[in-house]
Protein backbone atom coordinates (compact mmCIF):
# COMPACT_ATOMS: atom_id res chain seq x y z
CA UNK A 1 0.00 0.00 0.00
CA UNK A 2 0.99 3.21 -0.92
CA UNK A 3 2.44 5.82 1.63
CA UNK A 4 -0.89 8.28 0.33
CA UNK A 5 -3.08 5.59 1.08
CA UNK A 6 -1.72 4.89 4.63
CA UNK A 7 -2.46 7.94 5.56
CA UNK A 8 -6.06 8.19 4.36
CA UNK A 9 -6.49 5.35 6.06
CA UNK A 10 -5.09 6.61 9.68
CA UNK A 11 -7.38 9.44 9.35
CA UNK A 12 -10.38 7.42 9.07
CA UNK A 13 -9.39 5.58 11.79
CA UNK A 14 -9.15 8.64 14.06
CA UNK A 15 -12.28 9.92 12.86
CA UNK A 16 -14.79 7.83 11.66
CA UNK A 17 -17.02 4.95 13.39
CA UNK A 18 -15.61 2.14 11.77
CA UNK A 19 -12.24 2.52 13.82
CA UNK A 20 -11.55 -1.05 14.70
CA UNK A 21 -11.70 -2.47 11.29
CA UNK A 22 -9.67 0.04 10.12
CA UNK A 23 -7.12 -0.21 12.93
CA UNK A 24 -6.92 -3.52 12.42
CA UNK A 25 -5.74 -3.13 8.79
CA UNK A 26 -3.36 -0.63 9.47
CA UNK A 27 -1.90 -3.14 12.14
CA UNK A 28 -1.61 -5.67 9.42
CA UNK A 29 -0.25 -3.08 7.14
CA UNK A 30 2.62 -1.88 9.04
CA UNK A 31 3.48 -5.77 10.74
CA UNK A 32 5.99 -6.08 8.59
CA UNK A 33 7.41 -2.55 7.80
CA UNK A 34 10.81 -1.68 8.13
CA UNK A 35 12.23 1.58 10.20
CA UNK A 36 11.40 4.57 8.28
CA UNK A 37 7.55 4.20 8.20
CA UNK A 38 7.22 2.79 12.15
CA UNK A 39 9.26 6.20 12.62
CA UNK A 40 6.94 8.67 10.92
CA UNK A 41 3.83 7.17 12.43
CA UNK A 42 5.00 6.81 15.75
CA UNK A 43 6.37 10.49 15.38
CA UNK A 44 2.63 11.76 13.78
CA UNK A 45 0.62 10.15 16.97
CA UNK A 46 3.03 11.61 19.25
CA UNK A 47 2.58 15.21 17.93
CA UNK A 48 -1.31 14.56 18.06
CA UNK A 49 -0.86 13.26 21.62
CA UNK A 50 1.01 15.79 22.42
CA UNK A 51 -1.30 18.62 21.11
CA UNK A 52 -4.26 20.90 23.07
CA UNK A 53 -5.53 21.16 19.95
CA UNK A 54 -7.17 17.56 19.11
CA UNK A 55 -9.92 16.11 21.42
CA UNK A 56 -9.43 12.92 23.69
CA UNK A 57 -11.82 11.01 21.78
CA UNK A 58 -8.96 11.05 18.77
CA UNK A 59 -6.05 10.64 20.86
CA UNK A 60 -7.95 7.37 22.18
CA UNK A 61 -7.89 6.38 18.66
CA UNK A 62 -4.39 6.99 18.33
CA UNK A 63 -3.26 4.86 21.16
CA UNK A 64 -5.55 2.29 19.87
CA UNK A 65 -3.45 2.48 16.58
CA UNK A 66 -0.40 2.57 18.45
CA UNK A 67 -1.34 -0.59 20.59
CA UNK A 68 -2.77 -2.69 17.42
CA UNK A 69 0.80 -2.08 15.97
CA UNK A 70 2.91 -2.62 18.83
CA UNK A 71 0.94 -6.22 19.54
CA UNK A 72 2.00 -7.21 16.25
CA UNK A 73 5.60 -7.54 17.96
CA UNK A 74 7.57 -5.41 15.06
CA UNK A 75 10.45 -5.20 16.61
CA UNK A 76 11.23 -1.82 14.26
CA UNK A 77 7.93 -0.34 15.79
CA UNK A 78 8.55 -1.14 19.19
CA UNK A 79 12.06 -0.29 19.08
CA UNK A 80 11.39 3.49 18.26
CA UNK A 81 8.05 3.00 20.82
CA UNK A 82 10.10 2.41 23.64
CA UNK A 83 12.80 5.42 22.30
CA UNK A 84 10.12 8.41 21.67
CA UNK A 85 6.90 7.62 23.56
CA UNK A 86 8.42 6.02 27.03
CA UNK A 87 9.15 9.05 28.41
CA UNK A 88 5.45 10.51 27.59
CA UNK A 89 3.23 7.33 28.33
CA UNK A 90 4.84 7.46 32.01
CA UNK A 91 3.85 10.86 32.53
CA UNK A 92 0.61 10.49 31.65
CA UNK A 93 0.41 6.74 33.73
CA UNK A 94 1.67 8.78 36.79
CA UNK A 95 -1.31 11.01 36.56
CA UNK A 96 -3.19 11.05 39.91
CA UNK A 97 -1.33 8.23 41.15
CA UNK A 98 -2.33 8.34 44.76
CA UNK A 99 -6.05 7.85 43.85
CA UNK A 100 -7.32 4.33 43.34
CA UNK A 101 -10.62 5.18 41.03
CA UNK A 102 -10.66 4.08 37.65
CA UNK A 103 -12.28 7.03 36.29
CA UNK A 104 -9.59 9.02 37.84
CA UNK A 105 -8.89 10.20 33.75
CA UNK A 106 -11.81 12.18 33.35
CA UNK A 107 -9.71 15.42 33.77
CA UNK A 108 -6.21 14.23 31.95
CA UNK A 109 -7.12 16.38 28.59
CA UNK A 110 -9.41 19.22 31.09
CA UNK A 111 -12.20 18.54 28.75
CA UNK A 112 -15.74 19.57 29.47
CA UNK A 113 -17.98 17.38 27.75
CA UNK A 114 -19.05 14.26 29.60
CA UNK A 115 -18.31 11.96 26.07
CA UNK A 116 -14.59 13.56 26.28
CA UNK A 117 -13.95 13.21 29.84
CA UNK A 118 -15.32 9.50 29.51
CA UNK A 119 -12.53 9.24 26.24
CA UNK A 120 -9.81 11.28 29.01
CA UNK A 121 -11.02 8.68 31.30
CA UNK A 122 -10.56 5.60 28.87
CA UNK A 123 -7.14 6.88 27.41
CA UNK A 124 -5.72 6.79 31.10
CA UNK A 125 -6.93 3.12 32.01
CA UNK A 126 -6.01 1.76 28.12
CA UNK A 127 -2.51 3.31 28.29
CA UNK A 128 -2.25 1.18 31.92
CA UNK A 129 -3.41 -2.00 30.09
CA UNK A 130 -0.90 -1.75 27.79
CA UNK A 131 2.09 -0.54 30.02
CA UNK A 132 1.31 -3.88 31.74
CA UNK A 133 0.77 -5.86 28.32
CA UNK A 134 4.10 -4.97 27.45
CA UNK A 135 5.78 -5.28 30.55
CA UNK A 136 4.65 -9.21 30.54
CA UNK A 137 5.16 -9.88 26.37
CA UNK A 138 8.50 -7.33 25.74
CA UNK A 139 9.96 -7.16 29.43
CA UNK A 140 13.24 -8.50 27.95
CA UNK A 141 15.20 -8.22 25.29
CA UNK A 142 17.16 -11.28 23.10
CA UNK A 143 20.11 -10.96 26.04
CA UNK A 144 17.74 -10.97 29.02
CA UNK A 145 18.30 -7.41 29.87
CA UNK A 146 15.03 -5.36 31.15
CA UNK A 147 13.50 -3.16 28.19
CA UNK A 148 12.57 0.37 29.37
CA UNK A 149 8.24 -1.12 29.27
CA UNK A 150 9.33 -3.11 31.87
CA UNK A 151 10.95 -0.74 34.11
CA UNK A 152 8.09 1.60 33.43
CA UNK A 153 5.78 -0.59 34.89
CA UNK A 154 7.87 -1.32 38.06
CA UNK A 155 8.26 2.16 38.49
CA UNK A 156 4.11 2.77 38.66
CA UNK A 157 3.79 -0.28 40.72
CA UNK A 158 6.44 1.01 42.97
CA UNK A 159 4.90 4.49 42.74
CA UNK A 160 1.35 2.94 43.79
CA UNK A 161 -0.24 3.54 40.67
CA UNK A 162 -3.39 1.21 40.23
CA UNK A 163 -4.03 -0.43 36.91
CA UNK A 164 -6.83 -1.79 35.77
CA UNK A 165 -8.69 -5.32 36.41
CA UNK A 166 -9.57 -7.43 33.56
CA UNK A 167 -13.14 -8.70 34.29
CA UNK A 168 -13.16 -12.38 34.92
CA UNK A 169 -15.43 -12.96 32.77
CA UNK A 170 -13.95 -11.18 29.65
CA UNK A 171 -10.86 -12.67 30.28
CA UNK A 172 -11.99 -16.57 30.39
CA UNK A 173 -14.11 -15.15 27.27
CA UNK A 174 -10.94 -13.94 25.49
CA UNK A 175 -9.28 -17.43 26.59
CA UNK A 176 -11.82 -19.69 24.93
CA UNK A 177 -12.10 -17.60 21.74
CA UNK A 178 -8.11 -17.89 21.65
CA UNK A 179 -8.25 -21.88 22.68
CA UNK A 180 -10.98 -21.92 19.82
CA UNK A 181 -8.97 -19.98 17.46
CA UNK A 182 -5.36 -22.10 17.80
CA UNK A 183 -7.55 -25.06 17.07
CA UNK A 184 -8.88 -24.29 14.23
CA UNK A 185 -5.38 -23.22 12.83
CA UNK A 186 -4.16 -26.42 14.06
CA UNK A 187 -6.38 -28.75 11.63
CA UNK A 188 -5.95 -26.53 8.83
CA UNK A 189 -2.67 -26.79 9.34
CA UNK A 190 -2.08 -22.85 9.63
CA UNK A 191 1.00 -20.94 10.40
CA UNK A 192 2.99 -21.55 13.17
CA UNK A 193 4.10 -18.90 14.10
CA UNK A 194 0.34 -17.21 14.40
CA UNK A 195 -0.04 -20.02 16.79
CA UNK A 196 2.98 -19.46 19.22
CA UNK A 197 2.07 -15.93 19.48
CA UNK A 198 -1.54 -16.80 20.72
CA UNK A 199 -0.40 -19.71 22.67
CA UNK A 200 1.87 -16.61 24.65
CA UNK A 201 -0.93 -14.98 25.29
CA UNK A 202 -3.30 -17.87 26.05
CA UNK A 203 0.08 -18.72 28.80
CA UNK A 204 -0.55 -15.28 30.38
CA UNK A 205 -3.91 -15.71 31.35
CA UNK A 206 -2.60 -18.95 32.39
CA UNK A 207 -1.04 -17.75 35.38
CA UNK A 208 -3.71 -15.50 36.50
CA UNK A 209 -5.96 -18.29 36.31
CA UNK A 210 -3.72 -20.02 38.48
CA UNK A 211 -3.41 -17.45 41.09
CA UNK A 212 -7.29 -17.02 40.80
CA UNK A 213 -7.14 -20.94 41.56
CA UNK A 214 -5.04 -20.24 44.69
CA UNK A 215 -7.17 -17.69 45.93
CA UNK A 216 -10.76 -19.50 45.35
CA UNK A 217 -9.02 -22.75 47.28
CA UNK A 218 -8.61 -20.51 50.20
CA UNK A 219 -11.94 -18.64 50.10
CA UNK A 220 -13.07 -22.38 49.75
CA UNK A 221 -15.38 -21.25 46.68
CA UNK A 222 -16.29 -24.87 45.22
CA UNK A 223 -17.71 -22.89 41.57
CA UNK A 224 -15.09 -20.77 41.29
CA UNK A 225 -12.77 -23.66 41.45
CA UNK A 226 -14.56 -26.44 38.89
CA UNK A 227 -14.94 -23.23 36.17
CA UNK A 228 -10.51 -22.28 36.82
CA UNK A 229 -9.92 -25.95 36.43
CA UNK A 230 -11.89 -26.93 33.47
CA UNK A 231 -10.26 -23.53 31.73
CA UNK A 232 -7.15 -24.86 32.87
CA UNK A 233 -7.37 -28.14 31.28
CA UNK A 234 -8.41 -26.65 28.34
CA UNK A 235 -5.55 -24.45 28.18
CA UNK A 236 -3.26 -27.96 29.12
CA UNK A 237 -4.66 -30.03 26.35
CA UNK A 238 -4.39 -26.99 23.87
CA UNK A 239 -0.88 -27.04 24.77
CA UNK A 240 -0.41 -30.70 24.07
CA UNK A 241 -2.28 -30.45 21.30
CA UNK A 242 0.34 -27.94 19.56
CA UNK A 243 3.46 -30.12 21.35
CA UNK A 244 2.06 -32.99 18.82
CA UNK A 245 1.35 -30.94 15.67
CA UNK A 246 5.35 -29.20 16.13
CA UNK A 247 6.47 -32.75 16.80
CA UNK A 248 4.99 -34.31 13.82
CA UNK A 249 5.92 -31.14 11.44
CA UNK A 250 9.47 -31.23 12.48
CA UNK A 251 9.97 -34.99 13.03
CA UNK A 252 13.38 -36.06 14.69
CA UNK A 253 15.93 -37.38 13.01
CA UNK A 254 19.37 -39.12 13.54
CA UNK A 255 21.30 -36.66 12.06
CA UNK A 256 20.97 -32.77 11.24
CA UNK A 257 20.85 -32.21 7.68
CA UNK A 258 23.69 -29.10 7.21
CA UNK A 259 21.79 -27.53 4.15
CA UNK A 260 24.62 -25.64 2.30
CA UNK A 261 24.36 -24.07 -0.88
CA UNK A 262 27.31 -23.31 -2.86
CA UNK A 263 28.97 -19.91 -2.66
CA UNK A 264 28.00 -17.72 -5.47
CA UNK A 265 30.89 -16.99 -7.86
CA UNK A 266 31.60 -13.35 -8.55
CA UNK A 267 34.64 -12.88 -10.76
CA UNK A 268 36.82 -10.81 -8.10
CA UNK A 269 34.66 -11.50 -5.24
CA UNK A 270 34.65 -14.66 -3.16
CA UNK A 271 31.97 -15.78 -0.25
CA UNK A 272 32.47 -17.95 2.47
CA UNK A 273 29.87 -20.20 3.07
CA UNK A 274 28.93 -20.34 7.19
CA UNK A 275 25.03 -20.31 7.18
CA UNK A 276 23.21 -22.96 7.94
CA UNK A 277 19.65 -23.03 6.43
CA UNK A 278 16.46 -24.78 7.74
CA UNK A 279 12.99 -24.10 6.71
CA UNK A 280 10.95 -26.91 7.91
CA UNK A 281 7.70 -27.45 5.78
CA UNK A 282 4.47 -28.72 7.19
CA UNK A 283 3.24 -32.23 6.35
CA UNK A 284 -0.04 -32.55 4.64
CA UNK A 285 -2.54 -34.05 7.59
CA UNK A 286 -3.97 -37.81 7.72
CA UNK A 287 -7.56 -39.07 7.72
CA UNK A 288 -9.46 -37.42 11.06
CA UNK A 289 -10.53 -40.97 11.50
CA UNK A 290 -6.60 -42.21 11.71
CA UNK A 291 -4.95 -39.21 13.13
CA UNK A 292 -5.21 -39.13 17.19
CA UNK A 293 -4.65 -35.85 17.25
CA UNK A 294 -8.01 -35.27 15.14
CA UNK A 295 -9.50 -37.88 17.69
CA UNK A 296 -8.52 -36.10 20.65
CA UNK A 297 -9.82 -32.92 19.80
CA UNK A 298 -12.93 -34.54 18.91
CA UNK A 299 -13.10 -36.64 22.37
CA UNK A 300 -11.64 -33.56 23.91
CA UNK A 301 -14.88 -32.16 25.80
CA UNK A 302 -16.33 -35.65 26.39
CA UNK A 303 -12.66 -36.68 28.42
CA UNK A 304 -12.71 -33.29 30.34
CA UNK A 305 -16.76 -33.35 31.31
CA UNK A 306 -16.29 -37.17 33.05
CA UNK A 307 -12.86 -36.15 34.61
CA UNK A 308 -14.20 -32.74 36.52
CA UNK A 309 -17.10 -34.76 37.08
CA UNK A 310 -15.18 -36.77 39.45
CA UNK A 311 -13.40 -33.95 40.25
CA UNK A 312 -16.52 -32.10 41.78
CA UNK A 313 -17.40 -35.23 43.68
CA UNK A 314 -13.99 -35.10 45.48
CA UNK A 315 -14.23 -31.60 46.28
CA UNK A 316 -17.03 -32.56 48.67
CA UNK A 317 -15.17 -34.18 50.95
CA UNK A 318 -12.94 -32.22 53.30
CA UNK A 319 -9.90 -34.59 53.29
CA UNK A 320 -10.46 -34.67 49.70
CA UNK A 321 -10.04 -30.79 49.72
CA UNK A 322 -6.77 -30.87 52.21
CA UNK A 323 -5.06 -33.45 49.64
CA UNK A 324 -6.24 -31.41 46.69
CA UNK A 325 -4.78 -28.42 48.12
CA UNK A 326 -1.16 -30.09 49.03
CA UNK A 327 -1.14 -31.44 46.20
CA UNK A 328 -1.38 -28.25 44.13
CA UNK A 329 0.99 -26.22 46.68
CA UNK A 330 3.32 -29.24 45.14
CA UNK A 331 2.84 -29.00 42.15
CA UNK A 332 2.69 -25.04 42.01
CA UNK A 333 6.27 -25.53 43.46
CA UNK A 334 6.76 -28.03 40.65
CA UNK A 335 5.47 -25.51 38.01
CA UNK A 336 7.75 -22.55 39.19
CA UNK A 337 10.83 -24.37 38.79
CA UNK A 338 9.68 -25.70 35.50
CA UNK A 339 9.19 -21.97 34.52
CA UNK A 340 12.54 -20.69 35.11
CA UNK A 341 13.70 -23.31 33.31
CA UNK A 342 11.43 -22.65 30.40
CA UNK A 343 12.29 -18.96 30.46
CA UNK A 344 15.57 -19.92 30.16
CA UNK A 345 14.74 -22.04 27.62
CA UNK A 346 12.74 -19.37 26.03
CA UNK A 347 15.69 -16.69 25.85
CA UNK A 348 17.93 -19.14 24.05
CA UNK A 349 15.47 -20.03 21.91
CA UNK A 350 14.57 -16.14 21.47
CA UNK A 351 18.51 -15.51 20.89
CA UNK A 352 18.98 -18.68 18.31
CA UNK A 353 15.69 -17.54 16.18
CA UNK A 354 17.02 -14.02 15.92
CA UNK A 355 20.28 -14.83 15.20
CA UNK A 356 19.27 -17.72 12.64
CA UNK A 357 16.73 -14.46 11.31
CA UNK A 358 19.51 -12.04 11.36
CA UNK A 359 21.93 -15.31 9.32
CA UNK A 360 19.09 -15.48 6.80
CA UNK A 361 18.87 -11.55 6.01
CA UNK A 362 22.88 -11.32 5.66
CA UNK A 363 21.93 -14.19 3.13
CA UNK A 364 19.68 -12.47 1.45
CA UNK A 365 21.94 -9.57 1.57
CA UNK A 366 24.97 -10.78 0.16
CA UNK A 367 22.70 -12.69 -2.74
CA UNK A 368 21.65 -9.47 -3.21
CA UNK A 369 24.85 -7.51 -3.20
CA UNK A 370 26.52 -10.61 -5.10
CA UNK A 371 24.02 -10.00 -7.70
CA UNK A 372 24.72 -6.28 -7.70
CA UNK A 373 28.38 -7.00 -7.86
CA UNK A 374 28.03 -9.13 -10.98
CA UNK A 375 26.29 -6.75 -12.65
CA UNK A 376 28.33 -3.69 -11.75
CA UNK A 377 31.44 -6.34 -12.52
CA UNK A 378 29.80 -7.25 -15.93
CA UNK A 379 29.47 -3.41 -16.63
CA UNK A 380 32.66 -2.27 -15.20
CA UNK A 381 34.33 -5.32 -17.84
CA UNK A 382 31.90 -3.75 -21.08
CA UNK A 383 33.07 -0.37 -19.71
CA UNK A 384 36.57 -1.11 -19.78
CA UNK A 385 36.64 -2.43 -23.35
CA UNK A 386 34.82 1.00 -24.74
CA UNK A 387 37.70 2.44 -22.52
CA UNK A 388 40.46 0.77 -24.38
CA UNK A 389 38.80 1.12 -27.40
CA UNK A 390 38.58 4.98 -27.29
CA UNK A 391 42.15 5.10 -26.22
CA UNK A 392 43.16 3.07 -29.36
CA UNK A 393 41.33 5.75 -31.23
CA UNK A 394 42.42 8.63 -29.19
CA UNK A 395 46.28 6.92 -29.73
CA UNK A 396 45.82 7.26 -33.56
CA UNK A 397 44.48 10.19 -33.84
CA UNK A 398 47.76 11.04 -31.43
CA UNK A 399 49.94 10.02 -33.78
CA UNK A 400 47.84 11.78 -37.18
CA UNK A 401 48.40 14.90 -34.64
CA UNK A 402 51.82 14.82 -34.22
CA UNK A 403 52.46 14.06 -38.27
CA UNK A 404 50.33 16.65 -38.58
CA UNK A 405 52.59 19.43 -35.65
CA UNK A 406 55.68 18.43 -38.29
CA UNK A 407 54.31 18.81 -41.25
CA UNK A 408 52.90 22.33 -39.79
CA UNK A 409 56.58 23.24 -38.07
CA UNK A 410 58.33 22.26 -41.58
CA UNK A 411 55.71 24.57 -43.25
CA UNK A 412 56.43 27.43 -40.63
CA UNK A 413 60.07 27.24 -41.14
CA UNK A 414 59.64 27.60 -44.79
CA UNK A 415 57.53 30.04 -44.07
CA UNK A 416 59.83 32.31 -41.69
CA UNK A 417 62.27 31.65 -44.84
CA UNK A 418 60.49 33.48 -46.95
CA UNK A 419 59.23 36.09 -44.37
CA UNK A 420 62.86 37.04 -44.41
CA UNK A 421 63.68 36.95 -47.88
CA UNK A 422 60.58 39.14 -48.40
CA UNK A 423 61.62 41.14 -46.20
CA UNK A 424 64.91 41.95 -47.52
CA UNK A 425 63.37 42.36 -50.74
CA UNK A 426 60.74 45.32 -49.41
CA UNK A 427 63.88 46.88 -47.75
CA UNK A 428 65.40 46.93 -51.45
CA UNK A 429 62.30 47.84 -53.09
CA UNK A 430 61.65 50.94 -50.39
CA UNK A 431 66.00 52.09 -50.79
CA UNK A 432 64.78 51.91 -54.72
CA UNK A 433 61.70 53.88 -53.81
CA UNK A 434 63.90 56.16 -51.61
CA UNK A 435 65.85 56.96 -55.06
CA UNK A 436 63.16 57.38 -57.30
CA UNK A 437 60.98 59.88 -55.01
CA UNK A 438 64.55 61.61 -55.02
CA UNK A 439 64.95 61.12 -58.60
CA UNK A 440 61.07 62.48 -59.03
CA UNK A 441 62.04 65.68 -56.26
CA UNK A 442 65.51 66.81 -58.39
CA UNK A 443 63.31 66.15 -61.77
CA UNK A 444 60.04 68.33 -60.46
CA UNK A 445 62.48 70.99 -59.44
CA UNK A 446 64.38 71.09 -62.90
CA UNK A 447 60.62 71.13 -64.42
CA UNK A 448 59.99 74.44 -62.37
CA UNK A 449 62.66 75.88 -63.28
CA UNK A 450 62.27 74.64 -67.29
CA UNK A 451 59.28 76.25 -66.78
CA UNK A 452 60.16 79.45 -65.83
CA UNK A 453 63.01 79.50 -68.28
CA UNK A 454 60.38 78.39 -70.61
CA UNK A 455 58.14 81.22 -69.99
CA UNK A 456 61.23 83.70 -69.42
CA UNK A 457 62.11 82.50 -73.51
CA UNK A 458 58.65 82.73 -74.63
CA UNK A 459 58.72 86.06 -73.92
CA UNK A 460 61.58 86.78 -75.43
CA UNK A 461 60.75 85.21 -78.40
CA UNK A 462 57.71 87.30 -78.19
CA UNK A 463 59.01 90.81 -78.02
CA UNK A 464 62.10 89.14 -80.75
CA UNK A 465 59.00 88.39 -83.33
CA UNK A 466 57.71 92.32 -82.66
CA UNK A 467 60.97 93.57 -83.14
CA UNK A 468 62.58 93.67 -86.62
CA UNK A 469 65.84 92.89 -87.93
CA UNK A 470 67.98 94.58 -85.22
CA UNK A 471 66.94 92.48 -82.51
CA UNK A 472 67.80 89.34 -84.98
CA UNK A 473 71.45 90.45 -85.33
CA UNK A 474 71.41 90.85 -81.41
CA UNK A 475 70.10 87.32 -80.69
CA UNK A 476 72.66 85.97 -83.42
CA UNK A 477 75.29 87.66 -81.76
CA UNK A 478 74.42 86.32 -78.42
CA UNK A 479 74.22 82.52 -79.91
CA UNK A 480 77.85 81.69 -80.98
CA UNK A 481 78.09 78.62 -83.55
CA UNK A 482 75.61 78.06 -86.35
CA UNK A 483 71.77 78.91 -85.05
CA UNK A 484 69.16 77.41 -86.89
CA UNK A 485 66.65 78.93 -88.47
CA UNK A 486 63.91 80.13 -86.59
CA UNK A 487 60.14 79.29 -88.54
CA UNK A 488 57.44 81.60 -88.27
CA UNK A 489 55.54 79.20 -85.65
CA UNK A 490 57.71 79.58 -82.48
CA UNK A 491 55.31 77.50 -80.41
CA UNK A 492 55.66 74.49 -81.99
CA UNK A 493 59.31 74.49 -81.86
CA UNK A 494 59.23 75.15 -78.53
CA UNK A 495 56.88 72.21 -77.87
CA UNK A 496 59.17 69.88 -79.86
CA UNK A 497 61.87 71.12 -77.29
CA UNK A 498 60.32 70.23 -74.71
CA UNK A 499 58.70 66.95 -75.99
CA UNK A 500 62.52 65.70 -76.48
CA UNK A 501 63.29 66.53 -72.86
CA UNK A 502 60.06 64.56 -71.87
CA UNK A 503 61.04 61.49 -73.74
CA UNK A 504 64.28 60.99 -72.43
CA UNK A 505 63.04 62.61 -68.74
CA UNK A 506 65.94 60.06 -66.51
CA UNK A 507 68.89 60.58 -69.19
CA UNK A 508 71.93 62.20 -69.06
CA UNK A 509 71.91 63.96 -72.45
CA UNK A 510 68.80 65.56 -71.99
CA UNK A 511 70.05 66.97 -68.84
CA UNK A 512 73.11 68.25 -70.49
CA UNK A 513 71.27 69.66 -73.15
CA UNK A 514 69.09 71.35 -70.45
CA UNK A 515 71.82 72.93 -68.65
CA UNK A 516 73.49 74.83 -71.65
CA UNK A 517 70.18 75.83 -72.84
CA UNK A 518 69.66 77.48 -69.64
CA UNK A 519 73.27 79.48 -69.94
CA UNK A 520 72.18 80.32 -72.62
Amino acid sequence: MKEDEINELIRRALTTIDAPALISQIAQEFSNAGYSPCRSLIQNLKKLIKSHQYSPTIKLQALKIIKACADTGNSYFLTYLAKKLASRFRSLCSYQSDSSDPQRGKTLFQSDSKSEQNASAGFLNLLLQCIEEWAGRFGADEMGRETIFFKIYMDLKNKGVTFPQIEPNDEENSIKMLLKSIKKLIENNGDISEVKEKLRTVKEFKRNIEKRIAESMEESNEEDIYELIVLNDEINDVCKIYKRWKSRLNPPKGKTKNFEYEPIQVKGVRFNQKIEEYEPKPAPLPDAIEDPIMVELANDKSQRQTSFHMKDLKLNDPDEMSELKEEYLKSKDKLLEYEDLIHMYKADLARLQIKYLEAVEEREEIKCRAESLGSANTKSETTIQDVQEKCKKLENEKASLLEEIEAFKSQNNCLKITIKEAQEKLLKAEEQINKHERYIESIEVMNENLTLKNEELMQKIKNASTQKGSEKQELNNEIPGPIPQLEIHPQEEQKEEVSTVKSDPWGIDGIQWLTQKWKL
